[in-house]
């Protein structure tokens, strides 16, 4: 059982929701015909900045960290 209080806990789902989304939108542009190559170099590190920016607020989530809602 979950201990954390409830708007803890609804910010970890929020925060996995959004890593998932943004893995499903990575996913979505490597399976379509033009493959991930036809990205400019502008959107792909746009892209890789929001993913790690997902994976940080996940881990600030996870940890209770004091930042986290920020």
């Amino acid at each position: 059982m979950d201990t954390r209080p409830t708007a803890n806990r609804l910010l970890l789902v929020a925060s996995a929701a959004l890593l998932g989304a943004v893995a499903l939108h990575g996913a979505d542009h490597a399976l379509q015909e033009r493959g991930v190559g036809a990205l400019t170099t502008e959107v792909l590190l746009g892209g890789l900045a929001n993913a790690a920016l997902a994976v940080i607020a996940l881990m600030f989530a996870l940890r209770d960290h004091p930042r986290a809602p920020a």
